[in-house]
């Protein structure tokens, strides 16, 4: 009875010690599998935070374009407003100048006259 007892004995260990390295393995892989799931949580939250600032960026730069549309539009108005002034100087520069010649003519064709 004692042998059988001991063989009883020595598998059970021998059986145990086997659940236990087996439940080590599982528990190591259990570890790795929860670091990658983790890491990979981390990359997607990551590649989203990624893309609410694309969104932004874009966001930004449509405003920049629609800047810039506007500041050519006042740009174009400045430059319309100033040619309409240098058209006037122009045309005042002219008749002050026609004026300036013919106005010695008028006076000395009045004193002729009178």
């Amino acid at each position: 009875m004692r042998y059988e007892s001991a063989k009883i004995l020595l598998t059970e260990v021998l059986e145990c010690e086997y659940s236990d390295s087996i439940l080590t393995e599982y528990m190591l892989r259990d570890s790795i599998k929860n670091n990658v799931i983790a890491l990979q949580k981390d990359k997607i939250l990551s590649l989203s935070k990624k893309g609410e600032n694309y969104t932004t960026i874009i966001k930004n730069l449509n405003t920049v374009l629609g800047n810039k549309n506007y500041e050519i539009e006042l740009k174009d108005k400045e430059i319309k407003k100033h040619l309409r002034k240098l058209k006037t100087q122009k045309t005042l520069t002219k008749i002050g100048f026609s004026l300036a010649g013919a106005l010695p003519i008028i006076t000395a064709v009045l004193l002729i006259l009178l």
